[in-house]
C-alpha cells in the first residue's frame, strides 16, 4: 500500500506542478523579452548584457547609474505590489511606463527570477 501511495502522490505532484512550472517559465521568458525590448536601454536586464551608460538627469546637471535587474530583484524581493507601483509611477529620471498588465506581470516575474548577485 505504501508503494502505491508514493506512486499516486508522485503522479499527482507531476500533474499539478509541471503545468504551473511550465506556465511560470513561459511568463518569465516573456518578461525577459519585454525587459530586453523596453528596459535594456537604461538597465542591465541580463547578466550577459553590457552595463548601459548612465542616463542624463538634466535637473541635477548629472548622469545617473541605473540599477541592474539583479539589484532591483534584491531590493524588491517579496514586494511585488511595491515593484509594480514603482514601475508604473517611477522616480525621476525614470520615465513613466505604460505597460499592458500582462507585460508588467511578466517583467515582474522575470525580475524576481534573476540571480540576486551577478
Amino acid at each position: 500500500m505504501t508503494k502505491m501511495f508514493r506512486a499516486l502522490s508522485a503522479s499527482l505532484f507531476l500533474l499539478l506542478y509541471v503545468p504551473v512550472a511550465h506556465a511560470e517559465s513561459g511568463t518569465i521568458a516573456l518578461g525577459r523579452e519585454r525587459a530586453i525590448e523596453y528596459c535594456s536601454g537604461c538597465h542591465q536586464v541580463t547578466r550577459q548584457q553590457a552595463r548601459p551608460e548612465p542616463v542624463p538627469f538634466p535637473e541635477e546637471n548629472a548622469r545617473v547609474v541605473t540599477p541592474s535587474f539583479a539589484a532591483i530583484a534584491a531590493k524588491y524581493e517579496g514586494h511585488d505590489k511595491e515593484l509594480r507601483a514603482f514601475i508604473r509611477a517611477p522616480a525621476h529620471p525614470m520615465k513613466e511606463q505604460q505597460f499592458l498588465s500582462s507585460d508588467l506581470d511578466a517583467i515582474v516575474a522575470y525580475i524576481h527570477s534573476v540571480e540576486k548577485n551577478w
